[in-house]
């Protein structure tokens, strides 16, 4: 048996154990260890905080790889752009996650759930500062 195969057998053996445990973690265990409500609002907040990261980030990541060939030199101006650039991107995302707070725990009015929602929605403008 050749090398590559033997490399492709054991990462598939080891994907295949890595996907029954996460379903084993995320079905039955955590709902059981940290309960319902707990397990769907750190969800919530993942998702959500991922979402407004991607959004606060205003592709920064693509702006650096295209010029900095540019600015190589001048790297207290590049710095300073990059700084600048990704404040004013996660100043916008807090200002949007502000703006649609009300719209946001709406939408978990109708489950019950909006106090547990208005309780932690202060951690997703930490967490943009925080991740972004």
């Amino acid at each position: 048996m050749g090398v590559i195969r033997r490399q492709g057998i054991s990462t598939s053996v080891f994907m295949a154990a890595g996907l029954l445990l996460g379903f084993v973690n995320s079905i039955w265990l955590y709902p059981k260890l940290v309960g319902v409500e707990t397990l769907g609002l750190v969800q919530w907040l993942f998702a959500s905080l991922s979402l407004a990261t991607l959004v606060g980030s205003l592709g920064l990541d693509k702006i650096i790889i295209r010029f900095f060939p540019y600015y190589e030199n001048k790297q207290g101006q590049f710095l300073s752009f990059v700084l600048l650039y990704a404040l004013v991107g996660i100043g916008l995302a807090i200002l949007g996650l502000f703006v649609l707070k009300p719209l946001v725990l709406q939408s978990f009015a109708s489950e019950g759930s909006s106090a547990i929602a208005e309780q932690y929605y202060y951690l997703l403008y930490f967490g943009v500062f925080f991740c972004s």
